[in-house]
């Protein structure tokens, strides 16, 4: 129930909140005026920090993940996504159709996403499975009467 095509998150119910009412009360109280149990586990999101190493190069250091979700998206997006979907971007300003910046990957042969996950509670019957979509760009040159790819080897 948790993480599926459109609920990024750690909540069953988003955008609510996990919630279990104390035990005890009058049949009068509601989620209004109780606050509830703590929840362990109930954080929105999976991810504790993320890490991009390429070749044994650290492109990127160890962060946590709300700079992944709130700082690289409000940097170098025009729009705005999922609240709890980490984005890294290797160009300065996304949408633009002119380069910005790049990473030649046809020369790195050993590509790492480091990333490290909240436990999990006790006596779970899920485990937290990550999928990670990249999107390359190559450029298809013509010159002289003969095509290839600008950055392969």
């Amino acid at each position: 129930y948790r993480n599926d095509f459109a609920n990024f998150t750690n909540w069953w119910n988003y955008p609510t909140p996990p919630f279990a009412p104390t035990p005890g009360l009058t049949p009068l109280n509601t989620k209004a005026n109780s606050s509830g149990l703590l929840i362990p586990t109930g954080q929105q999101g999976i991810l504790r920090t993320l890490r991009i190493v390429c070749d044994g190069n650290e492109i990127q250091e160890e962060k946590p993940i709300e700079y992944f979700t709130k700082i690289t998206p409000w940097k170098t997006l025009n729009g705005r996504p999922g609240l709890s979907l980490p984005v890294y971007n290797f160009t300065l300003h996304s949408p633009d159709t002119q380069p910005s910046g790049s990473l030649n990957t046809s020369r790195i042969k050993n590509f790492q996403v480091e990333v490290d996950f909240y436990p999990l509670p006790v006596n779970t019957n899920y485990v937290y499975d990550l999928t990670i979509y990249v999107e390359n760009l190559n450029w298809f040159e013509v010159a002289g009467g003969m095509g290839g790819l600008k950055y392969a080897l």
